[in-house]
């Protein structure tokens, strides 16, 4: 299980890390007073490892809703912050990975069709048993297809 995970959240440099007890918590990267109004405003200060994509989205809807107003914290950067990854199925496996510690698991569940015009569909489950399927003209696509719709619905 990685120890933390380092993230811009609307300019905001936030590290969520693992304390002594097992559980993940956030700090804000050398602003201890920001630390402390973010984790005021937030109903639960750590949770466990299969929380954390909640929390992480719960962090960003405080940043969002002004939670770190006044603080000079806004439009800076981790200086080794990688670059976004356009490719969906690479930024699901990522997240997921950083998340479970695991692996996304993808499966074909049937082709249709002649073979010069399939219908391809997926399944991508990740590993709290959710799931998402899709379908198109080949793996690769309908992978893509299943990988954004996950990406949007964890957020």
């Amino acid at each position: 299980m990685e120890k933390s995970i380092k993230k811009i959240i609307n300019g905001v440099k936030c590290e969520f890390y693992l304390t002594e007890d097992g559980k993940y918590t956030v700090r804000v990267k050398d602003n201890e007073e920001a630390t402390r109004k973010l984790l005021g405003a937030c109903k639960h200060k750590s949770v466990r490892a299969d929380k954390l994509h909640f929390f992480i989205r719960g962090i960003k809807e405080k940043i969002e809703n002004g939670a770190l107003e006044g603080e000079p914290i806004k439009n800076i950067s981790f200086e080794d912050a990688p670059q976004p990854n356009d490719n969906p199925i690479i930024r699901l496996g990522e997240l997921i990975q950083k998340i479970y510690g695991e692996n996304i698991e993808t499966e074909v569940l049937s082709v249709l069709g002649d073979d010069h015009c399939p219908l391809v569909t997926v399944r991508i489950t990740l590993p709290n048993g959710d799931y998402e399927t899709a379908s198109a003209g080949n793996q690769k696509v309908a992978r893509k297809i299943a990988a954004k719709k996950l990406l949007d619905r964890i957020g």
